[in-house]
């Protein structure tokens, strides 16, 4: 499992653009990972992240939308997805 220290390794090497697209794979890599274990909630709101923060392609309306949830559903989503991430980015 991807911990903490390695995105700061991720982030300490080579240009600035190519840094951010390895971060956004590692992260990407790791909510994957922890969707495949994780309850349906905690996957819903897995997916919410990686809509809201990791692919940033739509706006957060239409991710609500495409999640079938509230705009409300989809910020608790969020701030839950968030939770989750860092505990798994912060577990060795």
């Amino acid at each position: 499992m991807l911990h903490l220290g390695h995105l700061l390794v991720i982030l300490r090497a080579g240009p600035w653009r190519e840094n951010v697209e390895r971060l956004r794979r590692a992260i990407r890599t790791a909510i994957e990972r922890a969707t495949e274990e994780a309850v349906p909630d905690d996957a819903l709101a897995y997916r919410a992240v990686t809509l809201a923060y990791v692919d940033r392609a739509i706006s957060h309306d239409i991710a609500a939308r495409q999640l079938a949830v509230s705009r409300s559903t989809f910020y608790r989503l969020l701030w839950w997805g968030v939770q989750l991430l860092a505990r798994t980015l912060s577990t060795p």
